[in-house]
């Protein structure tokens, strides 16, 4: 009988096995529990965070909705676009060299990811339109590199109204990622172009002394105003 005893056993214990991973009183149930709760850790602390330095510059906004790798978010520029050739040689730009061209017309305020044209369309739609020499403030957000030792971070553009309300709002995270301050006073350019009067565009003038920006409207597009990009990204 002895000979049986030894196969019986082992054909036991590889039969139970699986009993005892299901089972909360198991060492094999706890460890599987732990390692799956782990995972979820993981994944919390891998996952993209606002004010995290990212993509070459400070991320401002990240819409957890969808599954992963469909998620979306902003990264703002840690500094304006500095003087360049594409400006004249200037650190501010004009949004239009020329007076009185045509309107864009995808050129739209849009609220974040609302499944129409954001600051990057708008930014590709004026160049489209007017040319890169003419758009001067489109050109130089595409063109801007960033030093944040991201070598692919090259998708920059002119944010859109609601983007650039948006980047000063969070500008604190900015400044703490190591970036500079918006100049207070000094108006920026944004895409948006003006639904109504083909010379003009929206720009935001920032102010210390308020939360939000002091959106003042519209100015000529021939005018010269900063630029601070941003880019898009997703997750």
């Amino acid at each position: 009988m002895n000979k049986y005893i030894k196969p019986l056993a082992f054909l036991l214990a590889f039969a139970i096995s699986p009993v005892f991973a299901n089972n909360p009183a198991s060492k094999e149930y706890v460890d599987l529990k732990a390692a799956a709760l782990q995972t979820q850790i993981d994944a919390i602390l891998s996952a993209p965070k606002i004010g995290q330095a990212y993509g070459g510059g400070i991320i401002i906004y990240l819409d957890n909705s969808g599954s992963p790798g469909s998620r979306k978010g902003l990264i703002a520029s840690l500094i304006d676009v500095p003087a360049s050739a594409t400006c004249g040689g200037l650190n501010t730009c004009q949004w239009d060299t020329l007076a009185g061209a045509p309107p864009l017309v995808d050129a739209k305020a849009v609220k974040l990811f609302d499944g129409g044209p954001l600051g990057n369309n708008n930014t590709q739609n004026i160049i489209d339109v007017i040319g890169s020499a003419r758009a001067q403030a489109a050109t130089a957000a595409l063109n801007f590199t960033t030093a944040q030792n991201c070598a692919t971070c090259t998708t920059w553009y002119l944010p859109s109204k609601d983007e650039l309300i948006l980047m000063w709002i969070q500008k604190d995270f900015i400044t703490s990622g190591g970036g500079t301050n918006f100049t207070p006073a000094t108006s920026y350019w944004t895409s948006t172009e003006d639904p109504v009067d083909v010379n003009l565009a929206w720009l935001v003038t920032p102010d210390d002394d308020q939360v939000a920006p002091r959106p003042v409207g519209t100015d000529v597009k021939s005018i010269n105003y900063k630029v601070r990009p941003i880019r898009a990204f997703t997750y």
